[in-house]
């Protein structure tokens, strides 16, 4: 990130439209901000999980801004929701990814009849942790409990977020039976849904199976109960930030899992899932749904260049998807068919 000829070819090149950001940088890049870095400013998801993993040139007062924003964490989101509309027998598989509503709104998990938010579990740390929380979050649920083999790498999540999100790390059976009582008890509400971020590695060490046992029980709990229509309006879930209207997702028959690795494409975590009666989703889903969330922010910001606007904002554009949003349909489908046939990656 300290390079003068990128900087260079980032600020000056005008043929550079945007990037991709990927390991290790994701994290550096947001380091220094203004004309001595790369970006200029990071969106509301860059400040949120201090990652990035794309960079969009925009209009911006006759010049070029150049924005730091993180589609990883609607890649994690827009794969479960995908996955759960396509359950919920829904005749737009993107309803829950884009609304399509006159007004801004955006779909999160109902509250249960007493008014309680679901709860939700990641299994992993590090930068994909950091974007899973905050997806999570995205979706209405908490608490989110942590399961992880490092204790320091979940603390600093943990720290990373502050009092912001009801984040519970778990790491052992005593843990995870005292929280199982809060959920039976109704303090908190049942689990409906969980990502996992740590490579599909045979667990070697204590810690390490310790991760995969609370992760089966976690996938043998109990199910939400179906929560009548009269008590999930979007009344009951307030409002999000800047107005927007929180939509009540109708819940699915199985519990979405996201396991974000995908060499394996089937997993062990996704295996044991499945065979819990869980939703299995495999992590190259999420791969190409955070890929259209570019797509559409570049394919936007070109749009406003070719029409020589003097100020555009392309985020919002990262949820406008098929014949809505400026990549449209067909590409869409296509992208997602491509990756669904894709090989099996060999060890």
């Amino acid at each position: 990130m300290d390079e003068p000829h990128f900087r260079a070819l980032v600020r000056q090149d005008p043929l550079f439209a945007g990037a991709d950001v990927t390991m290790p940088l994701k994290v550096a890049v947001t380091a220094k901000l203004g004309e001595e870095g790369v970006i200029d400013e990071l969106s509301e998801a860059g400040k949120a999980t201090q990652t990035v993993n794309t960079i969009i040139a925009t209009p911006s007062k006759g010049k070029r801004k150049m924005i730091g924003t993180n589609t990883d964490y609607l890649g994690i989101a827009h794969a479960p929701l995908r996955a759960m509309a396509e359950n919920n027998g829904e005749d737009r598989v993107t309803k829950y990814l884009d609304p399509q509503l006159s007004y801004k709104a955006r779909y999160v998990f109902p509250r249960n009849t007493d008014g309680k938010t679901y709860s939700a579990f990641i299994i992993g740390s590090g930068g994909t942790c950091r974007s899973a929380v905050y997806a999570v979050s995205q979706l209405g649920l908490s608490p989110i409990y942590l399961l992880n083999r490092d204790a320091e790498e979940t603390q600093a999540a943990i720290d990373h977020f502050g009092s912001s999100l009801d984040l519970r790390p778990l790491r052992s059976i005593e843990a995870y039976e005292a929280e199982a009582l809060k959920r039976e008890s109704g303090e908190v509400g049942h689990i409906a849904c969980a990502v996992g971020a740590i490579p599909a590695f045979t667990p070697q060490t204590d810690s390490e199976k310790m991760v995969y046992t609370l992760a089966s029980r976690f996938f043998n709990s109990p199910s939400p109960p179906p929560s009548p229509t009269s008590s999930s309006s979007s009344a009951d879930l307030g409002k999000g930030k800047e107005g927007e209207v929180l939509l009540p997702l109708p819940l699915p028959s199985k519990r979405p899992f996201l396991d974000m690795c995908y060499k394996p494409r089937q997993t062990p975590l996704l295996t044991t899932a499945e065979q819990s009666g869980w939703l299995g989703v495999g992590g190259v889903e999420a791969m190409v749904e955070q890929g259209l969330a570019q797509a559409r922010m570049w394919a936007a910001t070109a749009q406003a260049f070719a029409e020589g606007k003097e100020e555009f904002d392309p985020i919002p554009y990262a949820v406008k998807a098929e014949d809505e949003g400026p990549v449209g349909l067909e590409v869409e489908e296509k992208a997602r068919e491509l990756v669904k046939q894709m090989m099996d990656i060999k060890p």
